[in-house]
């Protein structure tokens, strides 16, 4: 009798067991399913330039620092941020190669100050942002599912949004996953991306130590599909 009751608890904690794993498992392809979808899409654009807006919060700055201008990413790997405000200053990111171009603008010519080459390797924390960027952009939803924990949520519209589109808006919650070859992923908590269809509005990075970022698109002047 004894080992009959030893056999049942067995077996009544292995169907729970499996009815677990076949839920999770269900919902992480349900999770998939539903990135997939939400980046199909950016899979179309080859080229897209907007102008942004970004605020950056560090234990190391006195005050927000305050910074804006355009950014243009060409399919496949290539972005070129330019910062307008407060200072001028040229990213230029050519698959691992980042090229940094300081100049001063003057009123009849602009003149290149300083220009250096650097490899992406060697910045962790910037090649993780920008390796980011790269998947938002072109739609790359496999390079989310590897390297993020990911949530999705859709936004209830306010009346103004309603006004200006017919397209619900939608969050996107990345909470890097830890690996032990790769510590430098700890210093980001969570990633937080709201869109609508296939524009990105905002990207928020919460790191550890109150560093924070703040990201968002004011406007597309142009994009190819």
């Amino acid at each position: 009798m004894i080992s009959g009751k030893i056999r049942f608890e067995f077996k009544k904690q292995l169907i729970v067991s499996l009815a677990l794993l076949f839920y999770i498992n269900s919902q992480a392809c349900l999770a998939n399913t539903e990135l997939q979808n939400l980046l199909l899409p950016f899979k179309q654009i080859t080229l897209v330039k907007f102008t942004y807006t970004e605020t950056r919060k560090s234990v190391f700055f006195k005050k927000p620092l305050l910074s804006s201008g355009e950014i243009e990413f060409i399919r496949p790997d290539k972005i070129i941020k330019e910062v307008l405000k407060p200072s001028y200053k040229k990213f230029i990111i050519n698959q691992e190669t980042l090229t940094i171009i300081d100049t001063i603008k003057t009123n009849h010519k602009n003149e290149d100050i300083k220009k250096k080459q650097l490899k992406l390797t060697h910045y962790p924390k910037l090649k993780q942002f920008i390796d980011l960027l790269k998947a938002l952009l072109s739609g790359d939803a496999l390079f989310l599912q590897k390297h993020y924990d990911i949530s999705i949520s859709q936004l209830a519209p306010n009346k103004n949004d309603l006004k200006k589109t017919t397209h619900l808006s939608w969050k996107l919650i990345l909470t890097p996953q830890i690996f032990p070859d790769n510590l430098e992923k700890q210093t980001i908590k969570t990633i937080q991306i709201v869109g609508t269809q296939s524009h990105i509005k905002s990207i928020e990075i919460n790191g550890f130590a109150d560093e924070y970022s703040l990201l968002t698109i004011d406007k597309i002047l142009q994009k190819l599909m």
